[in-house]
């Protein structure tokens, strides 16, 4: 059998390839194009045969066309001939009609499906007429012989070069495979690179900063406004305890107020026991319903108090509350001093934060401290990305070489020889036989 391959891509064993990794693609390409150049060949012999035994099969249809109804057939083959022939002749003529493109892989697929059709019409209606016209279905079968033996020629070719092309798209493959790891290996370069430069930009300003703060922090400005902020936290701290103040004298009120409620409701004084109600509500949050409420509530409910308290109905035990409700007026100068006081350092404060927002120097040290940690964080994730791009471009480094030797072993079978395959920095030696 013709083995259109054969020395295709051979070369003397002695011999071996060099190639460059750069120029592998188009060394592909062009085994590719001789491996399509070659198929075309031989497909155009196989189609010159074809063709060819296709103008002799019509040649001996129109024989068999002519004979159709001839006297001289044996009277036992004439009922048969007269059935079959027809039929036969039709059937063959459908499949010879059949196109055959230009393409190699079409023309293939249309000459394989050629001479099966015909091999079935012949094995049909065709074997009732050699008894008949044994000459003719002789040569028929020549020619049909001439057309199979063809297309089995061009089936063996075909299985070879797909079997070639594999090897093709194999190594292009592993060529794939080679360059990605190649592109890989300079972008996590690059990467380390530009990491390397963002980092030591961002360590140069994270220094420039620390200074700067540090500056900000000795100077007059600065101390001026902790100071200032300080002052501002002892006013909040002074407001807060005039708070508690207020909020503790109401909770005295209000304890013996729940006494003197108790009394009222036990001698059926409904009305005066909703009044000491409503007081002792006003005075479970002092601060909050302000002098006036608490003044306005306290007033009846003072007289009824100091009303049980003299009667004996409400004795109370401790000297201090005794003396808060006394006659001298002691509650409700107890209030105004405790309201006028809780005043006093709500404009203190209010005066000292005003100071200390009028200083910037605390912001502007808050926002360098901020901009500075920012930093720190920006920069430590930096480098764990610089480390895993450095580690990968070690990596891939480090597989370059098996990577390379798969591409030069995909290559060798194409070549035909040993292959050495060369890149930058590398070179992998052909295998050759000792």
């Amino acid at each position: 059998m013709f083995r259109f391959l054969k020395g295709l891509f051979g070369k003397n064993e002695e011999e071996t390839l060099t190639l460059a990794v750069e120029d592998v693609d188009g060394w592909l390409e062009a085994r590719e194009g001789e491996l399509e150049e070659r198929l075309k060949a031989q497909t155009g012999e196989t189609r010159e045969t074809v063709v060819a035994s296709l103008q002799d099969l019509r040649g001996v249809l129109a024989v068999l066309g002519d004979a159709e109804g001839r006297e001289d057939i044996p009277s036992r083959l004439k009922t048969v001939t007269d059935r079959s022939l027809p039929s036969f002749l039709a059937a063959m003529e459908q499949q010879i009609a059949r196109p055959l493109p230009e393409d190699p892989d079409g023309f293939y697929a249309a000459a394989a499906d050629l001479i099966t059709g015909i091999l079935k019409v012949q094995r049909g209606q065709g074997r009732y007429l050699a008894g008949a016209f044994p000459e003719e279905m002789k040569e028929f079968r020549q020619v049909t012989s001439a057309i199979g033996n063809a297309v089995n020629d061009l089936t063996a070719v075909v299985k070879e070069a797909q079997a070639a092309q594999k090897q093709i798209d194999a190594a292009r493959d592993a060529l794939r495979t080679f360059q990605a790891a190649q592109i890989d290996i300079v972008r996590a370069g690059e990467r380390a690179v530009d990491l390397k430069t963002e980092i030591t930009a961002a360590e140069q300003d994270l220094q420039e900063k620390t200074a700067a703060l540090q500056n900000l922090k000795n100077g007059d400005a600065y101390r001026e406004a902790a100071r200032s902020e300080e002052e501002a936290k002892t006013c909040l701290d002074r407001r807060e305890e005039a708070e508690r103040a207020v909020q503790n004298l109401g909770a005295q009120a209000a304890r013996i107020i729940r006494k003197a409620e108790r009394v009222a409701a036990r001698a059926g004084g409904k009305e005066e026991a909703k009044m000491l109600q409503a007081c002792i509500r006003v005075l479970d949050q002092p601060v909050s319903a302000g002098a006036g409420e608490v003044e306005a509530a306290l007033a009846p409910v003072i007289r009824t108090v100091r009303g049980q308290i003299e009667r004996g109905d409400l004795p109370l035990k401790s000297k201090e509350d005794r003396t808060l409700f006394s006659e001298g007026g002691k509650i409700e100068g107890a209030f105004t001093d405790a309201f006028a006081h809780l005043a006093a350092m709500r404009r203190e404060e209010e005066e000292a934060l005003a100071r200390a927002r009028s200083y910037t120097a605390l912001r502007e040290a808050a926002d360098l401290e901020q901009e500075i940690e920012d930093l720190k964080a920006g920069t430590e994730a930096d480098r764990a990305a610089q480390a895993e791009a450095t580690e990968q471009v070690a990596a891939e480094t480090e597989r370059i070489p098996e990577r390379a030797r798969r591409l030069r072993d995909a290559l060798a079978p194409i070549a035909g020889v040993p292959v050495t395959l060369e890149g930058e920095g590398f070179t992998i030696a052909a295998e050759t036989r000792t």
